[in-house]
């Protein structure tokens, strides 16, 4: 289960990414998960970097997926080394 999940303000009308964020998933597979998020507004971004972490103050990279230069896109980046219990 996941557990508080935030993007950096307490008010849902302020939005602190330089995006919109459409969607999120993440999805267990047997030996990996597959994270896809869809955006907008995305026309100005180079990458997208995912991290992870244990106890929500330490991070660590999972990725990079390089933006495409559409407004609106699909990404997907598999995390192959999960920790243990996802």
């Amino acid at each position: 289960a996941f557990g508080p999940f935030a993007l950096g303000s307490i008010n849902a009308n302020d939005n602190p990414l330089p995006f919109e964020l459409n969607a999120f998933r993440a999805t267990g597979k047997k030996d990996r998960i597959t994270l896809d998020w869809e955006v907008s507004n995305n026309d100005l971004q180079e990458a997208y970097t995912i991290e992870r972490s244990r106890d929500g103050r330490f991070f660590e990279p999972v990725g990079t997926v390089t933006a495409t230069a559409a407004r609106t896109a699909s990404y997907a980046l598999d995390d192959l080394k999960p920790f243990n219990g996802w």
